[in-house]
């Protein structure tokens, strides 16, 4: 397959995955508040997010093997390809044991520091501490879907997340049934990681992605401080961009309390899942920009990123202004009125999503070069700003003062560091790279955010029954608007050519060559 097909397959099967967890999302909430009180189901979303700071274990080791598989997998057989697998794997073992030993630990020491209730102590205790296990098992069982991901068959991946999704609500479902309450999310995560292992695992045989019997080498020293390197300077940013992105809930739980955990966790589930369905356009590129750097083709490379950057920050438009525009109603039915907030928050984070697109790209594209350099301190500043400013500003504003400061640190840190990296790399100036890879996406969000400002203001007055008919009118809107304005020459015969026969017609008169 060439690499545009792979990605293809990757972004069909990704999407996939994210309406499977859409409903996986959708339909987990009502059946743990139909089960759970509201302290139990804010424990279960606190430890979830806790679990996320645990896998910082890693180090960044997981991104280093993967990067590093795509620098040998066009000499699979002469040594270091097998080399790079065998101390991989042995790396991802140690941080499975880390990760259990600091895991239980924290079980012990977190609940006074977030001022727990007694009765729920020794429940966070038994959660965190299996939580702690499983995630440590999910290391083990790490190197196939590195091994995928290094060779651009996220497809792989996607389809056997699909089945953990699955496998994960079943079980779940069963164990509160049963009466196992916060406990279910260990036995449904442990049945969808097991298939996602199955899955991965035979793939990677099954595809040829090994090395040879005689071309495995051996794991080496050299290739140990290779991936320590890289590794070292993708933990700084994963452990920035882990305090930038997902330390709310701790703020929010420990200056606010348990109930307003609660609410930040149901109403921003939407909004995580919108990131995702963007950010993954960039995330399934990453391998084919790493390859395009490793062959050093450097002029299809500018071309094809800058297409790409255009592309998603206009999709975080649209997808900001909608989610701005359809949050709350949401989760209003969703949680059948139990949950939900101001509306102003909801715009607080569709611009915060559409700078952290941005910062994405940009940023990302760094961690492709392996010349990460100063950025990582710079998101480790930025998170360390974040954690003290947000936790002030959640005591004068709350929820508002928590999401203000997230868009300030970004447009402070990343944002503009990100774009003077790209701009050095490119050999491009700082006002020529704006005007050529964010100028058409800037013009797009000044229309829509107008369109989206008069929606949030209309919508509020319509009865629910016409929410979604005004909905899809200013989808149709900002999708017109979005192909007229928000992209680039490239970006349009790309769109043209990679759509259907019968759509071509059409977009030739909505999105014409300027």
């Amino acid at each position: 397959m060439s690499r545009a097909r792979r990605l293809y397959h990757s972004l069909i099967s990704g999407y996939a995955v994210l309406f499977a967890n859409v409903i996986f999302s959708l339909a987990q909430v009502p059946l743990a508040l139909s089960y759970l009180s509201k302290p139990e189901f804010a424990l279960w979303a606190l430890a979830s997010q806790l679990g996320t700071y645990l896998q910082l274990v890693d180090f960044g080791m997981s991104s280093s093997i993967s990067r590093l598989l795509i620098d040998h997998k066009h000499q699979p057989n002469e040594g270091q390809y097998g080399s790079t697998i065998q101390t991989g794997f042995l790396v991802l073992l140690l941080q499975g044991i880390i990760i259990l030993v600091v895991g239980v630990a924290c079980s012990f020491v977190l609940p006074r520091w977030l001022h727990l209730p007694e009765g729920l102590t020794e429940k966070f205790q038994w959660l965190m501490a299996g939580l702690s296990v499983l995630l440590a098992v999910t290391f083990f069982i790490k190197m196939p879907s590195h091994l995928l991901e290094a060779h651009q068959r996220f497809d792989v991946v996607n389809y056997a997340q699909i089945g953990l999704f699955a496998l994960n609500y079943f079980v779940q479902w069963i164990c509160l049934h049963r009466g196992f309450g916060v406990f279910s999310i260990l036995w449904g995560n442990a049945a969808g990681w097991l298939v996602t292992a199955v899955v991965t695992g035979s793939a990677s045989i099954l595809l040829g992605l090994l090395p040879n019997a005689a071309g495995w080498g051996k794991p080496t020293r050299t290739r140990f401080r290779e991936i320590y390197r890289y590794g070292r300077d993708v933990f700084w940013v994963a452990l920035g961009s882990q305090l930038i992105v997902a330390s709310q809930t701790v703020i929010v739980t420990r200056t606010i309390g348990l109930d307003a955990a609660a609410i930040w966790s149901v109403c921003t589930r939407t909004y995580f899942l919108l990131t995702q369905l963007v950010w993954r356009i960039f995330d399934y590129s990453f391998p084919a920009f790493a390859e395009m750097i490793v062959l050093g083709e450097k002029e299809r490379l500018q071309t094809r990123f800058r297409t790409l950057v255009i592309i998603t920050t206009s999709l975080s438009i649209l997808g900001g202004g909608i989610f701005a525009i359809a949050n709350q109603p949401f989760v209003h039915v969703w949680t059948h009125g139990k949950m939900g907030w101001a509306p102003g928050n909801d715009a607080l984070l569709a611009l915060w999503f559409v700078l952290s697109t941005v910062v994405h790209c940009f940023c990302g594209f760094i961690l492709a070069t392996k010349a990460i350099g100063f950025m990582r301190y710079i998101y480790v500043l930025e998170g360390a700003v974040y954690l003290i400013s947000a936790s002030v500003a959640a005591h004068f504003w709350g929820m508002p003062g928590v999401i203000t400061m997230s868009i300030f640190c970004t447009a402070v840190f990343t944002l503009p560091y990100g774009i003077w990296r790209v701009s050095r790399y490119f050999q491009e100036t700082i006002p020529r790279l704006l005007g050529r890879w964010l100028w058409p996406s800037l013009r797009f969000g000044v229309v829509f955010g107008v369109i989206v400002f008069f929606s949030v203001i209309l919508t509020s007055r319509l009865k629910q029954v016409l929410l979604i008919p005004a909905l899809i009118f200013v989808a149709c809107l900002g999708t017109f608007f979005g192909l007229r304005l928000g992209l680039d020459d490239c970006g349009r015969d790309e769109l043209r050519q990679r759509s259907p026969k019968t759509l071509r017609a059409l977009l030739r008169r909505l999105a014409p060559r300027e």
